[in-house]
């Protein structure tokens, strides 16, 4: 691996460059001006974690055709809308045999298609391999290399034993798998149970009511991403991907679960997710509530939680707890 890009400038890209750059040179790209200016002048990001250095092994940069070419491995850190804009500009410049890693955590809201099937819509007549990596990984822990778990997927086994190699220190492991459809599906999935987890302590609820209906909707999610094709081992109780993932974002930090927290103490949605991008914070569970809602109805799937949380969100329709454990 001679030179990695990484597209998307924000907490997790910026992270996962710093990480890489102890090994490898690094293009970050982001459309930012502002802020590709300020990490190249002030050698800290503009407005995450701004303790963390930027190593002065990245190099960041507007320009997409720069940032790609002559790469060996492309990594998707740009939220989940964005990927099939972000392929279609990259592929004029790409070589064949790209390697690419994705790390966003949802699916296309108007196909409601996930990441790798995006991409091999638009790179269909390129020969490339991909893979996803995803689990309990709040960004400014990854960017203080606090040791954490993951879970990554392929279809490519020799790129999963390359990526293994390529990800794994004394503070990062890995559990590879082929079930790339499975583990695509884990992260959105996660965001929605996140923001009900947020939204119960918001409402005043304890451990052990948040963690009752956390295995309900464990329940719910598994039920789709099995229809969906995923399978049953990576959403186990030993899996990164998903309950390490799950975990994670609901008990710790997590940008999903304090948009939770927020709307249960202010019953106010709108002004939640105004606040949320004044801090240049995107919400991907509020877009993965929509799409799994809408799926969950076209397959008929019984998912009482989702169901109130997309009225929570889209219907600004409170949940009444009582009511929904008579569904469940």
């Amino acid at each position: 691996m001679n030179k990695i890009a990484i597209l998307g400038g924000g907490m997790f890209g910026y992270a996962m460059a710093n990480y890489l750059a102890d090994k490898y040179p690094i293009n970050l790209y982001d459309v930012d001006e502002e802020l590709v200016c300020y990490l190249n002048e002030n050698n800290k990001h503009k407005y995450h974690f701004r303790d963390v250095l930027k190593s002065p092994n990245i190099k960041a940069s507007c320009n997409i055709m720069t940032s790609v070419e002559d790469c060996d491995l492309i990594v998707i850190a740009v939220p989940s809308k964005f990927i099939r804009t972000v392929i279609k500009e990259i592929k004029p410049y790409v070589k064949n045999h790209i390697k690419i890693l994705n790390l966003s955590k949802g699916l296309e809201l108007e196909s409601k298609e996930i990441p790798s099937i995006v991409v091999e819509e638009e790179l269909n007549d390129i020969d490339y391999s991909f893979a996803t990596l995803t689990g309990g990984m709040i960004a400014k822990e990854f960017a203080e290399k606090k040791p954490l778990f993951a879970g990554i997927g392929s279809r490519d086994k020799e790129f999963l034993v390359e990526l293994k190699e390529l990800l794994t220190s004394d503070s990062f492991r890995l559990i590879v798998t082929e079930d790339i459809i499975g583990i695509e599906l884990c992260g959105p999935l996660k965001n929605i149970g996140a923001i009900f987890a947020g939204y119960l302590q918001g409402k005043g609820y304890d451990c052990s009511t948040i963690g009752g209906f956390l295995t309900e909707f464990s329940k719910e999610a598994e039920t789709i991403a099995l229809r969906l094709g995923g399978e049953e081992s990576t959403f186990l109780s030993t899996s990164p991907a998903w309950s390490g993932d799950l975990f994670t974002s609901c008990f710790g930090d997590s940008r999903n679960k304090k948009f939770g927290v927020s709307i249960g103490e202010t019953d106010d949605v709108k002004s939640v997710l105004d606040e949320m991008k004044e801090k240049h914070l995107l919400i991907e569970g509020y877009i993965n509530t929509k799409i799994f809602y809408d799926i969950a109805r076209k397959k008929e799937l019984k998912t009482p939680i989702i169901d109130s949380i997309y009225e929570l969100l889209y219907e600004n329709k409170k949940i009444n707890i009582s009511e929904l454990m008579n569904k469940i």
